[in-house]
Parts: C-alpha cells; sequence; structure tokens
C-alpha cells in the first residue's frame, strides 16, 4: 500500500508505456509508488494506432494509477481508469473546438506549414473562436442564452478585432508568408551550435547558457540573465505558476539549441516537442520521471535544476536494462 497522505508517485515518458506494453522490462522501485498519468499521456495514446492503444491503456490500470490535472498553478491528483479517461478527454476535445487551428499557427510560426498562409490560419482562428463561443450557448437553456448572448456577441467582436490586429501583425513581421527557422536564427544571435551547447552540465545550466550567450554577443541586452529574460509578466505567467514557467523555460531551451528536438518545423516532431514540455509541467509534481530520451532528460534536468524542483529524473537505455551497456 501506499502512503495515502503523501505517496511516491512516478510518471512515464511515452516510450516507456511502448516498452511495458511490449514487456521489455517492468516497474521495480523499492517504494510504494502511484503512477501518475495526464491529459497528456493520454492524447499521445491517442495518436497511436487502435493495435497499440489497448496495450497502453492496460499499462495504466495495471499499477496503482492516479489522473493529474493542473488548475490556478495547483495539481489535483484522482484514481481513475485509464480507459474511461481516455473516452472522457476525447469527449472534450470534440466539445471544444480550435484546438487544431491554434496548433496550425503555432507549427506555421516554426517554420512548418509552408503551403499555408498567414490570411488563411488568421481565419481559421477566427471561426473556430466563434464556434467556441457557439458551444458555450448550446450548453446553456433559454433563459440562460438570452441573459448571456449579449457577451457572447461583445466578445464576438472584440475577438474579431484581435485577430484583425494579429493578421496585420504577422503580414508586417514575416514577407513572402514565409517564416525563418527560429532556431537557425537564434544561432546566428547567440553565436553558439547545438554541439556546443550540449557541453553544457550541472551545476547551473541555464546560468552557464547565457554567460557563454553573452561572451559572443558583450553587446546585446537580450540574453543579459535568465532573470532578465523570463520576465514571468511578459508571458503572462504568474509568479507562482511552476506549470507555466517550466514551458516557457523549455522551449527556451528547445529553440536556443540546448539537447533540442530535430525538424520541429515538420507536424509530428513539433507535436511531440510541445507534448514533451506539457509532460514536463507535469512531471514537477511528481517525484520521479523515467524516459528514453536523452535530450529530453537533459532539458528538464536545466530546468528543474534552475526552479529548484526536487523531481528526480531517471534517463536509461535499453542496453542498460539489457546489462550490455556499461
Amino acid at each position: 500500500m501506499t502512503n495515502k497522505e503523501n505517496p511516491y508517485r512516478i510518471y512515464l515518458d511515452h516510450n516507456i508505456y511502448d516498452d511495458l506494453s511490449k514487456n521489455r522490462y517492468t516497474i521495480n522501485s523499492d517504494k510504494d509508488f502511484k503512477l501518475v498519468f495526464s491529459g497528456v499521456t493520454l492524447e499521445e495514446i491517442a495518436r497511436t494506432s487502435e493495435k497499440y492503444r489497448e496495450g497502453f491503456l492496460k499499462v495504466i490500470n495495471e499499477y496503482d494509477s492516479e489522473y493529474i490535472w493542473i488548475e490556478k498553478g495547483l495539481a489535483y491528483f484522482k484514481e481513475a481508469d485509464a480507459f474511461e479517461q481516455l473516452e472522457q478527454y476525447l469527449n472534450n476535445n470534440e466539445k471544444y473546438p480550435g484546438q487544431k487551428e491554434l496548433f496550425d499557427l503555432a507549427l506555421k510560426l516554426h517554420g512548418g506549414k509552408e503551403d499555408v498562409n498567414f490570411d488563411d490560419l488568421v481565419s481559421n482562428q477566427k471561426k473556430a473562436f466563434s464556434d467556441l463561443l457557439n458551444s458555450t450557448l448550446d450548453d446553456l437553456d433559454e433563459v440562460e442564452q438570452q441573459q448571456i448572448k449579449p457577451l457572447i456577441d461583445i466578445i464576438k467582436n472584440q475577438g474579431g478585432s484581435v485577430f484583425d490586429l494579429m493578421q496585420d501583425t504577422l503580414e508586417h513581421h514575416f514577407t513572402n508568408n514565409k517564416v525563418p527557422n527560429p532556431r537557425k536564427g537564434l544561432e546566428e544571435i547567440t553565436g553558439l551550435s547545438s554541439l556546443q551547447l550540449n557541453n553544457i552540465s550541472t551545476p547551473n545550466i541555464l546560468q552557464t547558457i547565457f554567460e557563454r550567450i553573452r561572451e559572443n554577443n558583450p553587446d546585446n541586452e537580450t540574453f543579459k540573465s535568465p532573470e532578465d529574460y523570463f520576465d514571468w509578466g511578459l508571458y503572462n505567467v504568474k509568479e507562482d505558476d511552476i506549470y507555466g514557467k517550466i514551458n516557457v523555460i523549455f522551449n527556451f531551451l528547445n529553440m536556443v539549441g540546448y539537447w533540442p528536438d530535430k525538424k520541429i518545423e515538420q507536424e509530428n516532431k513539433f507535436r511531440a516537442a510541445m507534448s514533451d514540455s506539457q509532460h514536463a509541467g507535469y512531471v514537477a509534481f511528481t517525484n520521479e520521471f523515467f524516459t528514453r530520451d536523452e535530450g529530453f532528460a537533459k532539458r528538464m534536468n536545466a530546468v528543474f535544476e534552475y526552479l529548484n524542483i526536487g523531481t528526480k529524473i531517471t534517463y536509461f537505455t535499453l542496453n542498460q536494462i539489457n546489462g550490455s551497456d556499461g
């Protein structure tokens, strides 16, 4: 039995679920533990083929598992059946439109979607926003609809103005619908390649990255220090929002080139990179994380060290499991 008041919680990367579903090994721990899974876990499982999906869900249910979600910077846990939780997750996704449109725009800003122009992307955003507001109305009875519809109309009008401004801004900054590779752009600014950055290790990984950038760019005030760069107010992140801070720093490290994901202009690679930053936010509320992705582990260690998060990050290879890797 786990300690109900303060259980030892572990969180698994998708590659670990894949291994467990194929019986490559089992989780052995000297502690009684809770296996924690999140909406991002379910999202990745939902993207797998039907052939393998059931195996992932069975792995979760084999252990003493909890579902984690975050509200206003606080983590909440509940016992949950993985199959039921996935069904609920898929139903919620259908209920709230607009996620695909947000994803497409973000991908475009990272060098993807070259065949789609900004006008179309912003128009799709505008429509998705309207559909979301309409879906809110659909959930209300007739009296409630009459009360809230004037407010919805105001929000629609104001939202339309925001999207028009977004379109003008994008057209101003990016000519011919082309978005330069942001990582290459940062490499030109910093003068540091991923190979150089990857050699940085503990202690003080993030501070050292900024020091190296300043050494190459002594007059560049942008990268003065992590404290100056990560002005949480500019990112709309509250001071006590650990999940939000992790996402911002995690994505920064990926873009600046510290153990980065490759080819993020490709849709599947970009989606995986976004999932990783979200996973990291949930991992912060657990005791230990297991992964076979070295770059993911390195970035997470850098972020957690900077934010003084004590979660243990356990990276290993299959060779180590099989006893053939020193």
